[in-house]
């Protein structure tokens, strides 16, 4: 009897200890998914620490696969391997958890948008919205809005991105989300200078200068965006003046292959073909492969330029 009791009591413990293990990752899973927005490396670190062995049902798999997905994209780890988001969209497809279905399909848009594979983003995107739209979720709607609007960027379509780009600061509005209205204000004055709304352009970009309050990582994205729309309207003094304060942001932001660009072509103007010889071999440097060409083509009108130099010299 008592050997019984002794069995018994052994199994309860294993029984009790299996649920309050199985307990403590799902509470990790929730404080992850709780800090996701306010603080993505809390949660990533959260979700590290989480071996992945101990998952032992299909839902806390599913979670844990969707977190790890959104914690990769908003830590800026750009993923093109669709494996782990899948496991969170097949699971949620046919279930009524629309919300986390609806986020799963939008990080499965993300994945393929990353590896270039633009037509399944669209499609995963568009499932992403429709879901969205029925959850009647403003701040959704608006992210997938946003990622199809650099769907169609990424393959050159600028009007149909600038039509994506209204309606997603139309929903971050109606969302009431302050930074994120201001970041989709931002994309959409880039947008116009893509359609070749320059002056548009620089006054959208202007408007928002005065409304920066203490981002300076915001105000130095502004300031590098203003650039190429001057440039093309022959402001080159402006551009200069703006390239200059961009400078004072060291700390905070880096330069990209496009503000070096646009440093290249000031150089250019000015007559200091050295200097944006320097400049645009600094912009190959960080170039992605896409606009390897775009590059190409600046050496060419850079090495057009020394021959005109070179002959007008021997004149």
């Amino acid at each position: 009897m008592n050997r019984h009791i002794t069995l018994l009591l052994a199994l309860l413990t294993i029984i009790l200890y299996s649920c309050a293990e199985h307990s403590t990752l799902r509470d990790r899973l929730y404080k992850a998914e709780s800090v996701m927005e306010a603080d993505p490396k809390a949660a990533m670190a959260i979700l590290d620490s989480i071996c992945t062995d101990q998952l032992s049902n299909d839902s806390d798999k599913a979670l844990f696969a969707l977190l790890y997905s959104q914690a990769r994209d908003k830590n800026y780890i750009d993923v093109t391997d669709d494996s782990l988001v899948n496991i969170a969209v097949t699971y949620y497809t046919g279930r009524s958890d629309d919300l986390h279905k609806e986020r799963a399909n939008y990080y499965l848009a993300c994945v393929k948008c990353n590896a270039g594979d633009y037509a399944a983003g669209m499609t995963a995107v568009s499932e992403a919205l429709r879901i969205a739209k029925a959850l009647d979720d403003d701040r959704e709607i608006a992210r997938a809005y946003e990622l199809m609007a650099d769907l169609h960027n990424a393959t050159y379509n600028s009007s149909r991105s600038l039509h994506y780009r209204y309606l997603t600061r139309q929903h971050y509005r109606k969302a009431r989300l302050p930074r994120e209205t201001a970041y989709s204000e931002l994309d959409l004055a880039i947008g116009l200078y893509n359609d070749r709304q320059y002056n548009r352009s620089i006054a959208l970009i202007d408007s928002l200068m005065p409304t920066i309050n203490g981002d300076s990582l915001f105000q130095a994205h502004c300031l590098s965006a203003l650039v190429r729309p001057l440039l093309y309207t022959a402001d080159y003094r402006r551009a200069a003046k703006v390239l200059a304060q961009l400078k004072d942001f060291t700390g905070i932001y880096s330069l990209t292959c496009q503000d070096y660009a646009n440093l290249a072509e000031l150089y250019l103007y000015a007559g200091d073909i050295d200097k944006a010889q320097f400049y645009i071999e600094r912009s190959a440097s960080l170039s992605p492969e896409a606009i390897q060409p775009a590059i190409a083509r600046y050496r060419l009108h850079l090495k057009d330029c020394l021959l005109y130099t070179s002959d007008a010299a021997d004149e």
